[in-house]
């Protein structure tokens, strides 16, 4: 079952659905984001606010992007890592 919360992001309340027991998350999900649009905003200077979110939303995009190639990267050498010490593991008990 879904209820209403209220968060606020740029001094503007916000009210969201959230499911039971998603509470803390979602509220530390919108004060993270708020930390983030004050940082962008104090860097951006005077925007209007909807230019802002924008920014901000596609500045955590780009992060994100960049974060789940590096973990693909990350993914990618661990398992031909794997690959190496199982080939090498097959040749000693040989």
């Amino acid at each position: 079952m879904s209820k209403t919360m209220e968060v606020m992001i740029g001094n503007r309340p916000y009210k969201m659905a959230v499911e039971d027991g998603q509470e803390t998350r979602v509220r530390s999900v919108a004060e993270q984001f708020d930390q983030f649009v004050g940082q962008v905003k104090q860097a951006a200077g005077d925007m209007e606010r909807d230019r802002l979110l924008v920014l901000a939303a596609m500045m955590l995009s780009d992060e994100l992007l960049t974060l789940r190639g590096e973990h693909e990267t990350q993914q990618q050498s661990i398992a031909a890592f794997h690959e190496t010490l199982a080939e090498r593991l097959e040749k000693l008990v040989a």
